[in-house]
């Protein structure tokens, strides 16, 4: 995990590891399904009918026999909020048990008390 000054010191953090694994953008999925993709992630809505905000980008892929996913979160003028880069990784190409535990994380981790 490492925090950034800025959202575009995220942004060219993250492009820059995407682009060394060869991974494209927008496509695919990250999921307990399907891994391989690229693309944003949103935070839950705060209530019935309301919109999700953005919270970050994320991508995923294989490197050998281990699951990878790097995200974003990002802070998008949230005073709760940090720019952050994370990177997981879980062996034995487990990518729904990876997929379980970031998709409990990814909105906690990144969030500042105020």
């Amino acid at each position: 995990m490492s925090t950034f000054v800025s959202g575009a010191a995220v942004q060219r953090a993250y492009d820059a590891e995407r682009r060394r694994h060869g991974v494209g953008r927008n496509f695919g999925r990250c999921n307990g399904v399907s891994w391989g993709g690229e693309g944003t992630w949103l935070h839950n809505a705060s209530a019935p009918g309301a919109k999700p905000k953005p919270g970050g980008s994320r991508f995923c892929y294989f490197d050998g026999n281990k699951a990878v996913m790097v995200w974003t979160h990002r802070k998008f003028g949230q005073a709760t909020h940090t720019d952050l880069l994370g990177v997981a990784v879980e062996g034995d190409s487990d990518h729904a048990g990876l997929f379980g535990w970031w998709r409990f994380w990814h909105h906690r981790i990144g969030k500042v008390l105020a």
